[in-house]
């Protein structure tokens, strides 16, 4: 799919771009040699050919309305999977009150963290042991690491800020609204208050914000 969106807007993207989605295509394809090697191996070369994909983006498109809305549409995704990446540990994973703090607990949050490509950052930034709560709290909360929702809700504030030039209004519109209300909510809140009241509650009602947020963007943008 990421490749047939490609292929409709060639004359926006860069050569670079479409070679590097092109390449990523047909290495997927059923019998390449990358379904030979183990399971851990495809999704690390999966993930280092979209990380390439990004920086190929970052370094040969030019700073245009057109880049503006690929780090839009970045963002929300980090935002989300970001989100859903904690909620599986939390909700699916949570282990027994006997096994809580323990060896395979430990092992679990930082396979989280690495999954999330957070687990340097967070080693760097809290000195303490892996903790469920600090964990959450960098992953959701953490200003300044690239993957936390609350940079991402930041970023996407600003971005779409940068590609609506109109002046401002005493009535804004319902996407400015949304992208608001959602950057000061997960700027002003605490951790503590977010677990007691319900972990997958909050970010159930973050991936549904996402989701209307999407939608208007679209409907503002792409929908005539």
């Amino acid at each position: 799919m990421a490749r047939e969106n490609a292929r409709q807007i060639r004359d926006v993207m860069t050569t670079e771009m479409w070679e590097q989605i092109n390449i990523l295509y047909w290495n997927m394809q059923e019998g390449e040699a990358i379904w030979n090697k183990p399971r851990q191996e495809q999704l690390s070369e999966i993930r280092r050919e979209c990380q390439l994909f990004y920086g190929i983006t970052d370094a040969t498109l030019s700073k245009d309305l057109a880049w503006r809305f690929s780090i839009l549409g970045r963002l929300i995704e980090r935002a989300d999977k970001t989100s859903r990446i904690l909620d599986v540990k939390y909700y699916l994973l949570l282990p027994s009150l006997d096994e809580l703090g323990g060896v395979l607990d430990e092992l679990q949050w930082i396979a989280l963290l690495r999954s999330a490509g957070a687990y340097q950052m967070f080693r760097k930034a809290v000195q303490n042991s892996i903790k469920p709560n600090s964990v959450a709290r960098f992953l959701l909360l953490d200003p300044i690491f690239p993957r936390s929702v609350r940079y991402c809700l930041d970023g996407i504030s600003n971005t779409l800020k940068s590609i609506d030039n109109s002046p401002s209004t005493e009535n804004p519109s319902e996407l400015e609204c949304m992208r608001g209300l959602l950057k000061a909510k997960w700027s002003y809140i605490r951790i503590e208050d977010i677990i007691n009241d319900g972990l997958h509650e909050a970010i159930d009602s973050l991936q549904m914000d996402l989701n209307k947020l999407n939608n208007l963007i679209q409907e503002k943008y792409f929908i005539n």
